[in-house]
């Protein structure tokens, strides 16, 4: 059977076609023919190597039906499909290649699938978790064995740091950046519309396919290159805690923090990162990690502490009974005004964190608001995305800790007495607006500062 597949590649996604990469990937703007280039490169899979099992992906559902499958189906020529199962979405073409449609919302389905090759519709919406995860599912032989993918840019998230950051030493991986006016079959006044009636970081994002433009990222202080570090030995006697975040499905996160008495800097120097774990379980692997090390205070999520159905007994209880009992405290579970004490150890750097806790590092890169609404130019939200931010909750609680109890007072830039009137005036009208849950910036606690200078 021979059929001429009508598709001419703009040079963006001909680059992608050819890229030998064992994992390629195709970001862009709105309109780069992000979605068109996967679906013919997964056909053109499918073709080249006959009777192999291949996926075609996304994380959610519905978008896999209203989008993608829709894509594959308006390119693939119908002479090429010998059936299709609408009831298990189990494509068969006459060559004995078969193509399954998956959404990627619950892991456990993946298991057990070996496969030639796996494409996946907007990668940025996938945990870099279920992307190794499907790795392990190329295994079918006389297959590519090979992954690729589509996505709009999306920060500085696990993504930016395969494919563009590490990009160097990740030999296996090549990405095609593109963005919207690269595609010439779109109409002429297109992209001048997206940008005329967008706000900017949405333009920078998904018209000119930025990996820079992230609306709502969290920790804008946070900067790789000076405040992630290389580990080294923390001394015996500095001051250590930890903070937890606990979960079953989700994982439950454990971070280490060791204060530096010296200069007041706060060290993040190792994790515990793990779903589907028993409480037993759990603390047998923080005991193991922490050692001999004395650990001031554990504090914990607050919600640990609501009492279970049947024996009344919460999760708390599990953690702080038995031979290998962990005594935990409720942390201030004041989201903004704990993400602000990790902000302000951020801007001061006064706050760093080992290279070695790669889930911790992940997760804060990308942890962000709520995406900017794009039909209205307003502020991002203050609501965190719930998403892959455990290990970010496991710091809030921890830094939280130290700043309440001043364990860091040098923390903040000012470094100044705290018998100084001045400062004084300063601090009790910071305390006073933190109780009732008013952030200003610091700043404000300094004008408060210059404007008595007058007065003393």
């Amino acid at each position: 059977m021979k059929i001429e597949l009508d598709y001419t590649p703009f040079p963006k996604q001909a680059a992608f076609h050819r890229s030998p990469a064992k994992f390629k990937l195709y970001s862009g703007g709105f309109g780069s023919g992000k979605t068109t280039a996967l679906a013919y490169e997964a056909l053109l899979y499918a073709l080249e190597y006959p009777g192999t099992t291949g996926m075609i992906a996304r994380q959610s559902y519905r978008e896999l039906m209203d989008t993608t499958m829709k894509e594959f189906f308006d390119i693939c020529p119908p002479e090429l499909i010998r059936n299709f199962n609408k009831s298990n979405y189990h494509l068969t073409l006459w060559n004995g290649s078969i193509i399954l449609f998956r959404n990627l919302d619950n892991l456990q389905k993946r298991r057990g699938t070996n496969l030639g090759w796996i494409a996946i519709d907007e990668l940025s919406e996938v945990s870099e978790s279920m992307w190794l995860e499907l790795q392990g599912r190329l295994r079918q032989k006389n297959s590519p064995r090979k992954m690729f993918a589509c996505t709009n840019p999306n920060g500085h998230s696990w993504v930016w740091t395969r494919w563009i950051r590490d990009a160097a030493k990740n030999k296996d991986y090549h990405i095609v950046q593109s963005a919207t006016q690269d595609n010439p079959y779109l109409p002429a006044d297109y992209v001048q519309s997206l940008i005329d009636n967008y706000p900017e970081p949405w333009v920078k994002r998904y018209v000119f396919g930025s990996w820079d433009a992230a609306a709502g990222i969290i920790y804008e202080e946070l900067d790789y290159d000076k405040h992630i570090i290389k580990p080294f030995p923390i001394p015996p006697s500095w001051t250590r805690l930890r903070g937890m975040d606990y979960g079953y499905t989700n994982p439950t996160a454990v971070v280490w923090l060791a204060i530096d008495p010296d200069t007041g800097k706060v060290y993040a120097y190792d994790e515990h990162y793990a779903a589907k774990l028993t409480v037993s379980q759990h603390k047998t692997v923080v005991h193991a990690k922490t050692g001999h090390a004395r650990i001031q205070v554990t504090a914990a999520d607050p919600s640990m502490w609501r009492a279970a159905d049947g024996d009344g007994r919460s999760i708390a209880d599990e953690f702080m009974s038995g031979k290998e009992r962990l005594p935990l405290i409720k942390a201030n579970n004041s989201v903004a005004w704990g993400i602000n004490k990790v902000k302000e150890l951020l801007q001061h750097d006064r706050l760093y964190i080992f290279k070695t806790m790669e889930n911790l590092v992940s997760e804060i890169q990308d942890y962000r608001y709520q995406d900017i609404p794009v039909h209205r130019d307003v502020n991002a939200p203050e609501r965190p995305v719930k998403k892959d931010d455990h290990g970010c909750d496991a710091l809030r609680y921890g830094c939280s800790y130290i700043i309440e109890h001043n364990l860091a007072p040098t923390s903040f830039a000012d470094h100044r007495r705290s018998d100084d009137p001045k400062t004084q005036l300063a601090e009790s009208t910071r305390r006073m607006n933190e109780r009732s849950g008013l952030l200003l910036p610091e700043s404000y606690y300094e004008a408060i500062e210059s404007d008595a200078d007058e007065e003393w």
